[in-house]
Parts: C-alpha cells; sequence; structure tokens
C-alpha cells in the first residue's frame, strides 16, 4: 500500500505571520518616524483561495488587529542606552490596513503556500514596489508577468470618485481618481497660484 505524502495546509495563524514578518521587513525609516506597510495583496493558490473564500473576512481582522498589536507594541518600547534621546515613531500612511486575498492566476503559488506583495501607501506608482514576502523555503521570484501586473486589481477603490485625472509621462499613460470633493492642483501651496 503506496500512502502519499499530505499537502501542506495553509491556515490563518500562517497568513497572519507572513503578512507581521512582511511588516518587519518592509520597514522604511525617515528621520523622526518609521513608515511600515499598511497595504497587502495576499496570493493564494486557486485552491486554497476556493477553500478560505467564505472566511476570509474573518482572517482580514484578525490579521489587522496582529498588525495594529504590533505596531503599538513598537511604540510602546523604550530603548535601551539612549537617554534623552528620542524613540521614532512607527506609523503607517494610511488610516487603516487594506488586506485582500487573491488566486493566483499565474500558476506561481503552489498549494499550501502564500505570497504577499504590500506598499507604504495606495498611490499608484508604475511599476512594482513594496517588499514581497515568499512563505516556506521556497525561492522568491519576481518575474516580468508579475511586475507588469494592472496595479488596479490590487488596490480597493475609494468609496466616491468625484474625477479621473489622466495624464501620460516618462512611464506611460497614468490615472488618478480624485476622492475628496475638493482639490488644490499646482505648485506654491495655500497662499500661491493654484486652480481649484
Amino acid at each position: 500500500m503506496t500512502v502519499k505524502p499530505q499537502q501542506a495546509r495553509i491556515n490563518g495563524q500562517i497568513i497572519i505571520d507572513q503578512l507581521v514578518r512582511n511588516l518587519e521587513l518592509g520597514r522604511f525609516e525617515m528621520g523622526y518616524s518609521i513608515l511600515l506597510p499598511c497595504i497587502f495583496s495576499i496570493y493564494l493558490h486557486p485552491d486554497d483561495h476556493k477553500r478560505l473564500a467564505g472566511i476570509q473576512e474573518l482572517i482580514k481582522e484578525d490579521a489587522s488587529r496582529a498588525l495594529a498589536a504590533r505596531l503599538a507594541e513598537w511604540n510602546g518600547k523604550q530603548p535601551l542606552f539612549k537617554r534623552g534621546k528620542k524613540q521614532k515613531l512607527y506609523r503607517i500612511a494610511r488610516h487603516d490596513w487594506w488586506i485582500e486575498f487573491f488566486a493566483d492566476s499565474e500558476d506561481v503559488v503552489p498549494p499550501g503556500d502564500v505570497e504577499i506583495h504590500s506598499e507604504l501607501n495606495d498611490v499608484p506608482q508604475p511599476g512594482y514596489h513594496g517588499i514581497k514576502t515568499t512563505l516556506i523555503e521556497r525561492e522568491t521570484s519576481v518575474t516580468e508577468a508579475r511586475v507588469e501586473r494592472d496595479p488596479t486589481m490590487t488596490r480597493r477603490r475609494a468609496d466616491q470618485v468625484f474625477a479621473e485625472i489622466r495624464y501620460e509621462d516618462d512611464p506611460g499613460p497614468q490615472s488618478y481618481f480624485v476622492t475628496q470633493n475638493e482639490v488644490s492642483i499646482g505648485r506654491g501651496g495655500q497662499a500661491g497660484a493654484s486652480n481649484r
């Protein structure tokens, strides 16, 4: 009788552990604070994505709590041997975490594995940006197909879009969604000449 080895099964704790690991790897140090990734796109094998579809919201809720707890832990630590020096504040660029699950359509993520792409903010940038972490001892691979993925597919749209600004620059055509009812366009700040 031949027994097949059991395939690894992904679970919520593994996903959350990898999100926290990604948070740690994605630190962006500045002068007075340390910015952390807050946009997380989680890619699962299609079978795993289908199996977890009914509980993704619960995993997102737990993951948000775990990320917030790690942020609070880092902000609560007092530096050793640095008297008088202020500790840098850990923070995120958004009001809250954005976590979304996607089925891997490029056949890169094996069953029982997870791939996470993170960004510091949700401002669309041309090309791939952010920290990518991969579970298990699989080699990380950023392929040209993964780099060219449409970034709008992994971004949650605002509830209300007032306008769309389209322009073209060196990387190619760009678009920006205006999600506030009033914006200033131009250079010069509040007192300078600008259009509203």
